[in-house]
């Protein structure tokens, strides 16, 4: 699908599309002009720096597991350091939760000052990123210990409704489907899947404030008859679950794809 303007992907009016490997591994992923049917530009998923830098980010390149695990620790060392800060900051301060620049009263006071406020207005950034850097890391115990996320969260089947799929546009109609069955979520991605039963995955975003990680909700469509083989929407998921669905959005800046706010 296109992309928004203003979202993390601004290709304008081109697709976006991800063929996968294969038994090469690793996908491609292309623009497409659709206008003149040309290929913009291409990239391999796993390759170039990068993505080195990517993996050196989410788990020390040590690994799915004990690398993950790893970072999650980092969160919580990085959440702890600055609650406690938080704790003795009072003392440091005269008794005083708003720092004070005091002039004229030497550098040193000046730059200690300083380093009081500039603390002070990065102890929100600070705890969100070792927050959700320490739930993103340690996934797999909030699974276990919070909340196990379900794989599908459905509707009632009769609120899907009876669905024929058009020869002509099946896509089209699938995504005029989707949006009927989530209302107020934007469509912004096709999933194609092969084997016994062929299906067309439409995914959604929700809108900023309902701080759920885009493309992770959607519906799951019969490829030949345009059944609704499943709805998963995370509005309706359980407050842990959702949670959870909110930590990648905090973290990562990905508020609603507004690419300003990273």
């Amino acid at each position: 699908l296109p992309a928004r303007a203003d979202s993390m992907d601004c290709n304008g009016l081109n697709y976006w599309l991800t063929l996968p490997g294969g038994r090469s591994g690793g996908a491609t992923d292309f623009l497409i002009d659709p206008y003149r049917a040309q290929i913009v530009a291409r990239t391999r998923l796993h390759d170039g720096w990068g993505f080195w830098l990517r993996q050196l980010h989410l788990r020390l390149l040590y690994g799915q597991f004990w690398g993950r695990w790893i970072v999650g620790l980092f969160g919580i060392a990085l959440a702890f350091a600055t609650l406690s800060g938080l704790c003795i900051y009072l003392k440091f301060n005269a008794n005083a939760w708003i720092p004070k620049l005091r002039l004229g009263r030497g550098s040193r006071v000046f730059w200690a000052d300083l380093h009081k406020a500039v603390g002070m207005g990065a102890l929100a950034f600070n705890l969100l990123f070792g927050a959700t850097g320490a739930v993103l890391g340690l996934e797999t115990l909030y699974d276990r210990y919070v909340s196990a996320r379900p794989t599908t969260i459905t509707k009632p089947a009769r609120e899907a409704g009876p669905s024929v799929l058009p020869a002509e546009d099946p896509l089209a109609f699938c995504i005029a489907k989707t949006r009927s069955l989530l209302p107020g979520t934007e469509p912004v991605g096709i999933n194609f899947s092969y084997g016994r039963r062929p299906a067309y995955t439409v995914s959604v975003s929700y809108p900023a404030a309902a701080l759920i990680q885009e493309a992770t909700a959607g519906v799951t469509f019969d490829a030949r008859t345009g059944e609704v083989l499943r709805v998963r929407d995370l509005a309706q998921a359980p407050f842990a679950t959702r949670a959870f669905y909110a930590m990648e959005p905090l973290h990562f800046g990905r508020l609603g794809g507004f690419l300003w706010v990273k």
